[in-house]
């Protein structure tokens, strides 16, 4: 289970105030609908343990429950309060999307316990909420819908990349490093912190782009707000320039390289807005170095030879690149609720995948440095304890502001879960490749 760095309602040492509160009132041990929510969950639930607490007191228990149910060591860990009818009935249907947003939603929350510990619960159980005929049929509804959405056109990605980035440079900065990095933090020592795991990773990508002399031309695809193409700008002594199709990352960056106040490094940094496939139509063969972080999974599968073919493109013969990503050990769709209401468009490719991608580019592949999921994990727990820590007292007023906070719990939870080698199992890999 994971170990989270939040527990039950409180985060670094405060109150997690109106945020985490249903909405609505919740519901009574007998209303209307609550024997059909009693019933699944007794089904559905065989591993771990779950309490639900109505509004009237009772309270029902699930799962590896042992000893006096008065006894309150024997309780649960995870405590949630009950549901209305009518979003069992949408779990019951669509179990993956419909619990998701039902929090968000403020229709349910978390009286004990933390919320990446439900999920992981909830997933280790998921084959009980899937039994059902109507879950299955929407498994088959959501294989076939993905296979359409995940086309990514050139007109389609910038709205795509609009919908998750373009949010507020202040947002970002509530719970990511100074650099900036939104991306997994490589982690030397337990006791490291963001700041110092995510320099790490930068340090990692400097090195194994291999930047051994001045004057080298790198571009940054998917640059982000700039914080990597800064720093090889600054210790390598190469002209770097950095890509976005965010218009916030873009003028962010800008910004960035404008205030600073070595002017030989100012002019070394370059940034454009524009989408990779168009700038590589006046950059042929023009770089040494192409570096792309955490971008391929916007990507869309569909467009990987196109993608790596670019890349060639843009490299000078015996350039190199490096390409950081995810990989899945399983094939299959993006759950519903990342792909809808997170990353529109995201996909989690396999690591072949990658790789032929690769070589039907007519690039070589030198090698795929694995990092293991934790990494990622501990990442994702940071950014939730600095988000919730920096955010809450401005989350206390009007619904639509606990809405989104209860988004991005959900998203960065649901995410952390992901990375859990006995879950989804996902990994990062930086994938070092050359132009021959």
């Amino acid at each position: 289970m994971s170990q989270s760095l939040l527990s039950g309602n409180a985060v670094a040492g405060h109150e997690v105030i109106a945020p985490l509160r249903p909405e609505s009132a919740v519901p009574s041990r007998h209303a209307f609908g609550q024997d059909m929510a009693v019933s699944l969950l007794r089904r559905a639930i065989r591993k771990e343990s779950l309490a639900m607490r109505f509004g009237d007191g009772v309270i029902e228990r699930f799962g590896e429950v042992a000893g006096d149910v008065d006894d309150q060591a024997a309780s649960p860990v995870i405590t949630i309060t009950a549901l209305p009818w009518h979003t069992w009935l949408r779990i019951l249907v669509r179990p993956e999307v419909a619990a998701p947003r039902s929090f968000v939603d403020g229709e349910w929350t978390i009286e004990q316990g933390d919320l990446a510990d439900l999920i992981h619960l909830f997933r280790a159980n998921l084959g009980g909420f899937n039994a059902n005929p109507l879950a299955k049929l929407d498994e088959l509804r959501w294989a076939l819908e993905f296979r359409i959405r995940r086309l990514n056109p050139v007109f389609q990605s910038k709205p795509r990349i609009q919908a998750h980035y373009d949010r507020g440079d202040h947002f970002y900065e509530s719970f990511l490093d100074s650099a900036m990095q939104y991306s997994c933090a490589f982690f030397t020592r337990p006791e490291a912190d963001l700041e110092e795991a995510q320099q790490h990773k930068i340090a990692t990508i400097i090195d194994r782009l291999r930047l051994d002399r001045p004057g080298l031309k790198v571009l940054d695809v998917g640059c982000g707000w700039g914080g990597l193409s800064r720093a090889i700008a600054a210790r390598t002594a190469s002209d770097v320039t950095g890509i976005t199709i965010s218009s916030r990352q873009f003028a962010y960056a800008t910004h960035e390289r404008e205030a600073i106040e070595d002017a030989g490094l100012r002019e070394r940094l370059h940034y454009e807005e524009v989408d990779y496939r168009r700038h590589a139509q006046d950059a042929d063969g023009l770089y040494d170095r192409v570096v792309s972080i955490g971008m391929l999974e916007h990507v869309g599968i569909d467009h990987y030879p196109a993608y790596f073919r670019t890349v060639k493109r843009l490299l000078k013969p015996g350039g190199r690149a490096l390409i950081h990503n995810i990989v899945s050990p399983h094939a299959g769709p993006t759950a519903e609720w990342i792909a809808k209401d997170v990353f529109p468009g995201g996909y989690i490719p396999l690591q072949e995948e990658v790789e032929q991608a690769i070589a039907e580019a007519g690039l070589a592949l030198e090698k795929a440095h694995i990092h293991d999921g934790s990494n990622y994990a501990r990442t994702l727990q940071l950014w939730r304890a600095r988000f919730t820590e920096r955010w809450q007292s401005d989350m206390a007023g009007n619904a639509a502001d606990r809405r989104f906070f209860r988004h991005w719990q959900m998203y960065f939870a649901a995410c952390e879960n992901a990375f859990d080698s006995t879950q989804l199992g996902l990994k990062v890999i930086q994938f070092t490749i050359h132009r021959p």
